[in-house]
């Protein structure tokens, strides 16, 4: 979709890449697609993903609504951190767009796998992640409708530099297939993690989920308790404006 951070990376790509379709089909008066994002975000409401994983054992659900010029929709994902430095992501998505006519409905589902052997509290961590994610389009008219299906391998990086302050890259490659035609592209992401009060830290980031397009996205997040966060981000890229908020809870 998304915008994503990230499965929700991979739903959040859908979102973001679906303006690209919405042109390319615009002469035939059809409306675009919302790509899943294939990277599961980083800590919401980043998009850019970070080098680390859940401690074996632990759980976390996420839920993100998010919207991109006419497009709405809502993601959910579901993690768990299978062993020590693996975890596995599972996410769905639901959304809408009344941009163009006919209006359609998207649906998407992905699945990730994020690997980073080397994790430390200051320093570099360094890791590799893995998505599969496919969307549904249907729109009022049926004969419009099609499937879309998106891989994506994602090289991670992060630079902890003490105090909560942490630099983020991606650089990555996507595979897509719809309708028997194929599409690949290059993918790179850089981001920034600073603490302002104890429970509160602003992120900036700047991210290409394919050739041509750069998308700049500011955010907040906030520590209600323990396990427990709020975020909210907005952005602009290709000439539109997006958003998301969304809340995270680690267990």
């Amino acid at each position: 979709m998304s915008f994503d951070r990230r499965l929700p990376r991979m739903v959040s790509r859908l979102w973001l890449l679906s303006g690209l379709r919405l042109r390319l089909l615009l002469a035939s008066g059809f409306l675009g697609t919302m790509l899943i994002a294939a990277q599961v975000r980083a800590e919401a409401p980043m998009t850019v993903d970070d080098a680390s994983t859940l401690d074996r054992g632990s759980f976390k659900v996420e839920t993100t609504w998010q919207r991109e010029g006419g497009r709405r929709g809502v993601d959910a994902l579901f993690g768990f951190g299978a062993h020590q430095g693996l975890e596995v992501e599972v996410a769905a998505g639901w959304g809408r767009d009344r941009d163009y006519q006919p209006s359609a409905d998207l649906r998407g589902a992905a699945l990730g796998l994020k690997w980073v052997p080397m994790q430390t509290e200051e320093g570099w961590s360094l890791g590799l992640r893995y998505d599969y994610g496919r969307l549904r389009v249907r729109p009022s008219a049926p004969a419009l409708g099609f499937n879309e299906t998106e891989q994506q391998l994602t090289g991670l990086a992060t630079y902890r530099f003490g105090k909560g302050y942490a630099a983020h890259i991606n650089l990555g490659f996507a595979y897509s297939r719809e309708d028997g035609e194929s599409h690949s592209s290059g993918t790179w992401g850089l981001g920034l993690e600073v603490p302002v009060l104890r429970p509160l830290t602003l992120t900036a980031e700047t991210y290409s989920l394919r050739r041509g397009s750069v998308q700049n996205a500011l955010g907040i997040r906030f520590v209600l308790r323990e396990g427990l966060k709020v975020s909210a981000a907005a952005g602009r890229g290709d000439g539109i404006s997006f958003g998301r908020v969304g809340i995270a809870w680690e267990f």
